[in-house]
């Protein structure tokens, strides 16, 4: 993991949910694991419509 894994990680979470064009905010959360080479992301979003959601995934890192 580079040092600029964790805000790439970010931007690209956001910037993928910001696509669509129903969601209004989307906030992004990670958690490193580096020994295990692991991240969790937890990732939550406001739709246009009101409505709002959130999940977490942790998956493991390949080289």
């Amino acid at each position: 993991m580079v040092r600029t894994f964790e805000q790439d990680a970010i931007a690209d979470a956001t910037e993928c949910l910001m696509g669509d064009t129903r969601v209004q905010s989307v906030q992004v959360r990670l958690s490193l694991n580096h020994e295990e080479r692991r991240v969790r992301f937890a990732l939550s979003y406001v739709a246009k419509d009101g409505s709002a959601a959130a999940f977490e995934e942790e998956v493991a890192l390949r080289v």
